[in-house]
């Protein structure tokens, strides 16, 4: 998947502090290629609360 400038360093925050993610978009497989991604929306998952992240 590619993320947008701003999109993927917070990916990489997030990761950094083991926040979990959600990412919305079109996924394409094609038969015997590689799948890829046309992100519609990325961020911090808001359905966690922190206290959820902090017991995975």
């Amino acid at each position: 998947m590619d993320l947008r400038d701003t999109d993927y360093h917070a990916a990489v925050h997030c990761h950094d502090a083991g926040i979990p993610v959600r990412v919305q978009g079109a996924l394409t497989s094609p038969p015997g290629g590689h799948a890829t991604m046309e992100v519609d929306d990325f961020g911090p998952d808001p359905s966690l609360t922190a206290d959820q992240v902090q017991g995975a």
